[in-house]
């Protein structure tokens, strides 16, 4: 017991020696009087997150883009499209999301289905745009709270210098592309681009038909008989206008779409053919009005 009483005295001891030890430099001062704070001024600036990523499609990419989008990232890109065949519908499923968590972004404006909200990959012309970039990340909703697996930004940007104008002045560029394959498939494109200083015009026009009457096994019928698709064409027009002009300081946009695709719908290997097809028709007007670091865009979109 007293063995157990002296070491507890040696701890108080210790205890009060550690506590006078400390010195005034040591302790924490305590403030007497409100203390004035200067000014700090702070900024911020709408950059990408670091943790974002863009991946744009250029170069050869675009010089061998193929008839559609779905195409387009299906030969570019690791993006997984979920395709019912030639003609039919296509979905996007970005990193691991569902395809109306990708937004599809015409010139900044978000185009995906109001309905629906997701785009059908199929009926969008790859050979209308000269930029078509990948964004990657949730940093993407900028262009929808429901886009946070990414976007698709289709957009066709002119160079030019405030005060001088567009640069490679006095331009004339045009190009065609014509294809034709089996089963009754024709595809075509003109691209014409014409301009000065102050103006320039691009014109764009694609069409696809194809009949699609391939022929197949049919395994749900006595003997397996080999039949011929039927009710499987395809019909697809789209055309693009852009005008892009100075007016004084201010640069002026006028973009315009017009898309049309008729595809019929083929029977199930068990039904009657029911001659059942669908028609997708829509006209995009879009106005943009720049001046120095202010602008003012509208669009009309029209679902027929």
């Amino acid at each position: 017991m007293a063995d157990k009483k002296n070491i507890y005295v040696l701890l108080c001891i210790l205890c009060a020696l550690a506590l006078r030890a400390q010195t005034p430099a040591d302790t924490v001062p305590v403030l007497s009087e409100t203390q004035n704070l200067n000014s700090v001024e702070v900024r911020t600036y709408n950059l990408i997150p670091p943790s974002s990523r863009i991946t744009n499609l250029s170069g050869a990419m675009l010089r061998n883009k193929g008839n559609t989008l779905t195409e387009l990232l299906q030969e570019n890109t690791g993006i997984y499209l979920k395709n019912y065949g030639p003609g039919m519908l296509s979905t996007i499923a970005f990193r691991g999301t569902g395809a109306e968590h990708t937004a599809l972004v015409w010139n900044g404006v978000t185009i995906n289905y109001p309905v629906l909200g997701l785009a059908d990959f199929s009926t969008i012309p790859a050979n209308g745009f000269s930029s078509v970039a990948l964004q990657h990340g949730s940093s993407s909703i900028n262009y929808g709270s429901s886009a946070i697996g990414g976007a698709l930004l289709l957009s066709n940007p002119m160079s030019y210098v405030v005060g001088s104008g567009f640069m490679n002045s006095d331009t004339l560029r045009t190009s065609a592309t014509f294809e034709a394959g089996s089963y009754g498939r024709y595809f075509g494109a003109v691209s014409n681009i014409v301009g000065d200083k102050k103006f320039i015009s691009r014109t764009t026009a694609q069409w696809l038909t194809s009949t699609n009457n391939f022929n197949f096994v049919n395994t749900f019928k006595f003997g397996k008989p080999t039949e011929r698709q039927v009710n499987s064409a395809l019909a697809q027009r789209a055309f693009m206008q852009d005008f892009d002009f100075f007016a004084g300081a201010s640069l002026i946009c006028i973009k315009a779409w017009y898309n049309y695709t008729e595809r019929e719908i083929p029977p199930t290997l068990t039904s009657n053919d029911t001659k059942a097809k669908q028609v997708d028709e829509s006209i995009r007007l879009m106005a943009d009005w720049q001046l120095n670091n202010f602008s003012v865009r509208g669009l009309m979109y029209t679902i027929i």
